[in-house]
């Protein structure tokens, strides 16, 4: 029976939505926008050897107006021309400098770094969590800021996105 299988592996492909040029896939529970703040900061920062791909945000649950329940979430995908294992040492040397609390991590095939932070949210210090690796020349940042369950909220997240 062809076709049940069929039918199964579309169920599957409605669940994500895909972001062909960033090469990533996320479920559609995650509502991405396009994060026209940071592009437009980075366009004025513009640093030589890197290139924005992509930036995306989602507040989860705002509606809420609950700081307990929404979770700010980002991902930026860069294109870095230097050679990718200098950058990720790099950057290693500025979350250390900064006493950002980082770790190696192998997620998705992507190597990387997993660190958090308290993000200034004005009112608020968000505790937040992050992902940096790459794959190629490809480097993703995946990060939530969540005053609740942290690390639970950031597993999901990971769990949630395909790298293509």
């Amino acid at each position: 029976s062809n076709s049940s299988k069929q039918t199964s592996t579309n169920t599957v492909a409605n669940e994500y939505k895909y972001y062909q040029e960033s090469r990533f896939a996320i479920k559609k529970s995650y509502k991405l926008e396009e994060n026209t703040m940071f592009i437009d900061a980075f366009r004025q920062n513009q640093t030589d050897g890197l290139e924005l791909v992509s930036a995306y945000t989602c507040f989860q649950n705002a509606e809420t107006q609950d700081p307990n329940y929404i979770n700010v979430i980002n991902i930026v995908v860069y294109k870095i021309d230097a050679p990718a294992e200098q950058t990720l040492a790099e950057y290693k040397r500025n979350l250390i400098a900064n006493r950002f609390q980082c770790s190696n991590k192998t997620w998705n095939g992507l190597q990387g770094l997993e660190y958090s932070f308290k993000q200034d949210m004005g009112n608020v210090m968000l505790p937040t969590k992050a992902f940096y690796g790459y794959k190629g020349n490809k480097f993703y940042l995946i990060q939530i800021g969540a005053l609740v369950d942290t690390d639970k909220k950031y597993n999901a997240l990971l769990n949630s996105i395909k790298i293509l």
